[in-house]
């Protein structure tokens, strides 16, 4: 196992695509290396923070996982409250903590933006029914 760990998270650390990012993750599942955190944490971080990323995939892959890790809760928010649907960050919030994870001092800095950013697309859809 130890074998199979130190070198997945060797080529995460050099991945550089999606294509080779479903490779690895492929063999993450077949290796069990799926069950740490760091490997895990890794690939749902090249999701949502690659340019090369596919955060659908992110989704996908956190849909997926039983226990996450408040990392991987963080990164999942972070990845929604830079995106076009900030709301969706105050819903993972939400739900991590309906699930009862307790939130880190990285989380909200996360969610402060998303209602940053939400609060600024309520008050230009006020101006714009005002015009």
């Amino acid at each position: 196992m130890k074998k199979h760990y130190n070198s997945i998270l060797s080529l995460l650390d050099k991945c550089r695509t999606m294509t080779e990012l479903k490779q690895l993750h492929g063999q993450m599942i077949t290796t069990s290396v799926i069950r740490y955190v760091i490997p895990l944490s890794r690939l749902i971080d090249f999701c949502t923070n690659s340019e090369t990323g596919d955060f659908n995939y992110a989704k996908s892959v956190f849909n997926q996982i039983e226990v996450p890790s408040v990392y991987i809760w963080n990164s999942m928010i972070k990845a929604y409250s830079n995106s076009n649907n900030p709301d969706e960050a105050l819903y993972m919030y939400r739900e991590m903590q309906r699930r009862c994870y307790s939130p880190d001092h990285f989380t909200f800095p996360f969610v402060l933006k998303a209602c940053s950013l939400l609060t600024d697309q309520i008050m230009e859809h006020r101006s714009t029914i005002a015009l």
